[in-house]
C-alpha cells in the first residue's frame, strides 16, 4: 500500500472502505486513499488526491467521473484502487436534473 497519499488513521472512518469502481452511476465521495504507488503520481495530476470530493458520472468500465468542472475517464483496475467514503446524494427536483 503507498502510504504517503493515506491519511492518518483518526481521519478515517470506522465503516468499511469502499472503492471507487463499487460506486454506482451518480453517487459522490470523497478520495480517502490511493492504494497503488504507480498510479498515484498520474491520479495526482488529474487532481485525484485524497479529500478531493467527485461524481460518478458513468458506471462502468472505464468509469466516468466528474471533478472540479472536468471529466476523467478511469479503468475499472485503477478505480479498484482508489479508496473512497461515500456522500449521501442530494436530491433533486425534475427540472433541477433536465437543466443540469
Amino acid at each position: 500500500m503507498f502510504n504517503s497519499f493515506a491519511p492518518e488513521s483518526s481521519q478515517v472512518s470506522e465503516q468499511p472502505m469502499k472503492t471507487l469502481a463499487t460506486l454506482d452511476h451518480g453517487d459522490s465521495a470523497v478520495i480517502v486513499a490511493v492504494t497503488e504507488s504507480k498510479i498515484a503520481a498520474r491520479l495526482g495530476a488529474r487532481g485525484m488526491v485524497p479529500g478531493t470530493e467527485l461524481q460518478v458520472l458513468r458506471g462502468g468500465d472505464p468509469l466516468l467521473v466528474g471533478l472540479d468542472g472536468a471529466r476523467w475517464a478511469l479503468s475499472a483496475l485503477d478505480a479498484a484502487m482508489i479508496q473512497v467514503e461515500s456522500r449521501p446524494r442530494r436530491l433533486r427536483s425534475l427540472l433541477q436534473r433536465f437543466f443540469s
